[in-house]
């Protein structure tokens, strides 16, 4: 193998020859595997046999490339093996399309099928040099060396998952196994970067940003790609969840209205245009997905609904809570409070109104208990007013809207919900004999 016998030596003295001169030397010996592809014909099997000279030549490209890159730029030599990488994949698809069929595919040695081999190996490849850079300080004008590579190894990765397989077969097992989860491949690597790049109290709403993206797009994706569609939902998770940590780390009383504090806000806020828009589309992009995909994809409506809901309301009491101090904090929990239980009589659903009560309950201990020794006369007149009125509304509410949570024939919805997949058993609600809520 001429890569082999002369990589060694090439490398160690190219530095002292020149980039030049180590490449010239490789130059002759390039001719062999391109040789080799044209010679490799195998009488008795009626093909060519060409992967060796594929591998070599994939092997002479590494030395070539070794030689070129300067010592100490590691990014330099991220870049040249994706490009690589680039052109091995390129080349699979290209050779492809000149095979009319499987038995010429087989005649010419499945050519496609080694370049694709080496394509998948030089993108490894890349992966690792990409975090080899990370540890080190490389600069492109001005910028880190790595918010290039990890742009267009994005790129890459994305334009690769976009790319068909072959009509006809053969098939091979990469395009079956690997290439469906490019997409996801992309994804988690976008997301890795971002994770690494991005301070942390943005990073919540770059997801809930992605989350809002993809559900959008569900609908309209291709069926080979409707699946990610669903990782908005994951995407919406997690945002709540760093929404929700860098509350406890990032906000204070003291930070009210500063930047951090706008960046979380918006984020929760975006939570709340997710719980609608997920509402709204539901399970329907999903419906042909394979049964494998059914746990995250065809949830029944209530579920859908705890899902959503429940990190959003959890995310917005974290914010008020490291925002507020005092009185003014438990009066925005009732207002919160007075949402959730508005959404359990739009929605129908008992445990958002029992959540809603218990709510309702520790504010009330809350304002007996902390804010009356907190806080001045007037302050205490202005907060028992408010949070009068608040619990007269809700009161007023449930009067207004309790044969929401009655079935038309007199049974309590949640007897009909029993019946169906995630519905909860028949149970009596809170009201009192008048009907009222307290």
């Amino acid at each position: 193998l001429p890569g082999g016998c002369n990589g060694g030596h090439v490398l160690l003295p190219a530095r002292a020859l020149g980039t030049g001169a180590a490449l010239l030397y490789l130059l002759p010996t390039l001719a062999v595997p391109l040789v080799s592809l044209r010679a490799a014909w195998w009488p008795a099997g009626g093909q060519f046999v060409r992967w060796p000279g594929l591998y070599v030549l994939g092997l002479h490209l590494l030395v070539a490339l070794g030689a070129a890159v300067p010592a100490g730029h590691v990014a330099y030599y991220a870049l040249g093996l994706l490009a690589l990488a680039g052109a091995a994949f390129a080349g699979a698809l290209a050779w492809r399309r000149t095979l009319p069929d499987a038995a010429a595919v087989v005649r010419a040695g499945q050519p496609d099928r080694y370049l694709l081999h080496l394509g998948y190996w030089l993108l490894a490849g890349t992966l690792l040099t990409h975090g080899w850079l990370l540890a080190r300080t490389e600069t492109f004008f001005g910028q880190p060396a790595e918010y290039f590579t990890a742009a267009l190894l994005f790129g890459v990765l994305g334009a690769l998952a976009t790319a068909q397989p072959p009509a006809t077969a053969p098939v091979y097992r990469s395009w079956r196994v690997l290439h469906p989860w490019l997409p996801e491949a992309a994804l988690l690597f976008g997301t890795a970067t971002l994770a690494h790049h991005v301070r942390t109290p943005w990073l919540p709403l770059l997801w809930a940003a992605a989350a809002l993206a993809l559900t959008q797009a569900a609908a309209g994706l291709p069926v080979r790609f409707r699946r990610l569609g669903l990782y908005g939902r994951l995407y919406y998770w997690l945002a709540a969840a760093t929404a929700s940590a860098a509350c406890l780390r990032y906000i204070t009383p003291n930070q009210l209205l500063s930047l951090n504090w706008w960046v979380i806000t918006t984020a929760v806020g975006l939570l709340f245009g997710y719980v609608g828009l997920g509402l709204r589309v539901g399970n329907a992009p999903f419906a042909d997905l394979p049964p494998a995909w059914a746990m995250l994809a065809r949830p029944t409506r209530r579920q859908l609904e705890a899902w959503l809901l429940y990190p959003a309301f959890g995310a917005l009491a974290l914010l008020f809570i490291q925002s507020f101090d005092r009185s003014v904090l438990t009066v925005l929990l009732m207002l919160e409070v007075v949402a959730v239980f508005s959404t359990s009589l739009l929605l129908r659903r008992q445990d958002l109104r029992y959540g809603a009560l218990a709510g309702m309950l520790g504010c009330l201990v809350r304002l007996v208990f902390f804010d009356l020794s907190q806080s001045g006369t007037v302050m205490r007149a202005i907060v028992f007013i408010f949070m009068g009125l608040l619990l007269l509304g809700m009161n007023a509410l449930y009067a207004r809207f309790k044969a929401r949570f009655v079935a038309p024939d007199g049974l309590e919805e949640s007897a009909l919900a029993a019946n169906e997949p995630g519905g909860e058993g028949p149970h009596q609600g809170p009201a009192g004999a008048d009907g009222s809520l307290f």
